[in-house]
């Protein structure tokens, strides 16, 4: 299981879903949804064509993976490529539910399969490019951000241990 400390969640990738009877539920299932299927189908095509990690979880939910499983720049260029093709507007199917052509067929999870159209492909290889024409940008902001997190979890809990036990903490 991957850990989850703050400055390791990435909610463009995969958010915890709240109580069902929470207003946001269906929001974040929608988003959990479109994601995941980005996630993986940008995932299959990168280890396939680009020789990216094994180690990448096949589950957008265990993104990043376990502590130490992946490097902080193979973390961040799943991280920009995702968020490019979201960015983007991309969905790995273009609306298809059967392959053609060029197109790929890959596993979606619980055993179901996904088309993933040949725009997407090349629109993944475009945000691998992108990526790695100024990876140095985007692994120090990256970097950057991890280092925020960290901060920002670190300032919560001191806040914690601070506050006598009956007081109430917002964040």
């Amino acid at each position: 299981m991957a850990h989850k400390i703050q400055c390791d969640q990435f909610p463009d990738i995969w958010q915890d879903p709240p109580d069902s009877k929470d207003p946001q539920f269906k929001t974040i299932e929608r988003q959990n949804d479109l994601h995941g299927r980005i996630y993986r189908a940008a995932r299959t095509i990168m280890v396939k064509d680009f020789c990216a990690s094994t180690q990448l979880p096949e589950d957008p939910k265990d993104f990043p993976g376990n502590h130490g499983q992946l490097t902080s720049s193979q973390i961040a260029q799943m991280a920009a490529v995702h968020g490019i093709l979201l960015a983007d507007g991309w969905d790995p199917s273009m609306g298809k539910t059967s392959a053609s052509g060029d197109d790929l067929l890959i596993d979606a999870g619980g055993g179901k399969h996904m088309v993933v159209d040949r725009r997407f492909i090349d629109a993944v290889v475009a945000a691998v490019q992108e990526y790695t024409s100024r990876a140095a940008l985007f692994n120090s902001c990256f970097t950057f951000l991890q280092q925020e997190g960290k901060k920002t979890t670190t300032t919560a809990e001191t806040t914690l241990a601070q506050k006598p036990h009956n007081a109430q903490v917002t964040t």
